[in-house]
């Protein structure tokens, strides 16, 4: 629980009977003022204006949603207010603050609904008008061209058609014929490409276009033939894409909206990158869309390889191939093997048969995870209970490069009676025991057979040594195998 004198005073207001609270509101008048000016992000004076420096009524609003009341203050259509909420940081109910304009989808389109242009105040020095022209970068720009201002003046049409989807360039278009009257801010656009050679709207279609708009007999209907049905229609795409574009990891929705068709979303990419580099802008696109259900295969295998473990722990669905195709980056087996096979993402049978090395491969497998168990358990079957056969198993492992499958094929193979193992190998005396890597014991139920030394936990790890060279006859210094990371190459002796 926190001790701030807001959180104390909010919690008294709450807790008493209205009649208390309503005269406790009333006798802490400059602190609850301070307390909803705090939440609501807005200055105190503004606040009270809002409310009526009614007490009773500021003691209600506190248990009024911050993004609710503040939707409301939006639809007032004060010029005041309407720039107060441009900057404005409210504290919702966990005590964390946001920015309102980044965090309530559809705040600035309440504010520029009710707004009424002709009033003087808008266009101020000191105004929110002047100010939204000024947004150039950033995640300021999602609210702006999600808001409908595009659409208000051939200037703002001018500034924002370049960012937006071809569709929502003829809408924003639409809304200057209604706005507007006529077809006067098309030809104010057209002058202003020909006084500016070197401007640039992002869609070479447009100006020829708003042309044929000054001559046509119906503007408005020759537009809307130019406007593909279904796309870029629903306000949470436009916002998805924009966000994707410019915002920040919080303004991005978690989840892919509905009906938000990648296609559409690639068309556009390919028109103007989403990123600045390339495929991707920083961090929020690729980590925001291999969240989302459906993401293509290439930009999961992309974010894979520049930032593996953080991908395993949030991607949506891995394909099997970031399994046998190399990376740059150390890549945790363990939590590859183990989430990828227990969400099945990676077919045991796949698994066992197309992974390499094997060593590794059996030190990551999930044990805990019965289908695991069983699949090892039936490749590992044809061993029988022979324990030469573990044996040469056991040994063989140390130098295994192959797939489990590999290794186990290996060891059925006949071969001349010296290369059989029929003791555990022993470090040899007067040499240092070099750890090689962890060997997890098969499953109780197929190891019945294997010769028993003495019990090992699955974890433990079993100190090995390679034999010496036979033809130098020095001893082979081993390198020691890489056991925790990805893509993992077994050392031999030199």
């Amino acid at each position: 629980m926190t001790h701030s004198p807001h959180f104390t005073l909010r919690l008294a207001l709450g807790l008493a009977e209205p009649d208390t609270a309503d005269a406790l509101a009333a006798r802490q008048y400059p602190e609850v003022l301070a307390l909803l000016s705090d939440r609501f992000g807005l200055p105190e004076e503004m606040v009270e204006e809002l409310l009526g420096a009614d007490a009773a009524q500021m003691r209600a609003a506190l248990a009024i949603d911050p993004e609710e009341w503040l939707l409301g203050a939006a639809e007032l259509g004060d010029p005041a207010v309407g720039r107060a909420l441009w900057d404005a940081k409210f504290r919702n109910d966990a005590g964390q603050r946001w920015r309102a304009m980044h965090k309530i989808p559809g705040l600035l389109t309440a504010v520029l609904a009710a707004a009424d242009l002709g009033d003087p105040r808008w266009h101020d020095d000191d105004g929110l008008l002047p100010l939204l022209y000024q947004v150039s970068k950033g995640p300021d720009l999602v609210p702006v061209l999600t808001s409908g201002f595009p659409g208000l003046t051939a200037g703002t049409l001018v500034g924002c058609a370049a960012f937006l989807p071809p569709p929502v360039v003829v809408d924003a278009c639409l809304d200057l014929l209604e706005i507007w009257g006529g077809t006067e801010p098309f030809a104010k656009v057209l002058a202003l490409l020909e006084e500016t050679p070197g401007l640039d709207l992002g869609h070479p279609w447009l100006p020829d276009l708003l042309r044929r708009a000054l001559d046509a007999p119906d503007p408005a209907a020759l537009l809307r033939e130019h406007r593909p049905g279904g796309q870029w229609e629903d306000p949470a795409h436009l916002h998805a894409l924009i966000a994707l574009r410019y915002g920040s990891i919080a303004s991005v929705p978690p989840q892919k909206p509905d009906g938000l068709d990648w296609d559409l979303l690639w068309r556009e990419h390919e028109r103007l990158p989403i990123s600045r580099r390339g495929m991707y802008r920083g961090r929020v696109w690729p980590n925001t869309l291999i969240q989302w259900e459906g993401c293509p295969t290439d930009v999961v295998k992309d974010k894979f390889h520049a930032d593996p473990d953080a991908t395993i722990r949030t991607v949506t669905e891995l394909p099997f191939e970031v399994l046998t195709e190399p990376c740059d980056r150390e890549v945790s087996l363990d939590l590859l093997l183990g989430r990828g096979i227990r969400e099945g993402w990676f077919p045991l049978d796949r698994v066992l048969t197309e992974v390499s090395p094997a060593p590794e491969v059996l030190r990551a497998l999930p044990y805990d995870h019965e289908p695991t168990r069983k699949a090892l358990a039936d490749l590992l079957a044809p061993l029988g209970t022979d324990p030469v056969n573990w044996l040469t198993c056991y040994a063989a492992l140390r130098r295994a490069t192959g797939t489990v499958a590999e290794l186990i094929a290996d060891v059925l193979t006949p071969r001349p009676r010296k290369k059989r193992h029929t003791s555990w190998p022993q470090p040899r005396k007067g040499r240092p025991r070099v750890r090689g890597p962890r060997a997890p014991g098969p499953p109780s139920s197929v190891c019945s057979g294997a010769p028993r030394r003495r019990p090992r936990p699955p974890s433990s790890r079993i100190s090995t040594r390679w034999p010496s060279s036979s033809s130098s006859g020095s001893a082979a210094r081993p390198r020691r195998c890489a056991t925790r990371w990805w893509p993992l190459t077994v050392s031999r002796p030199r």
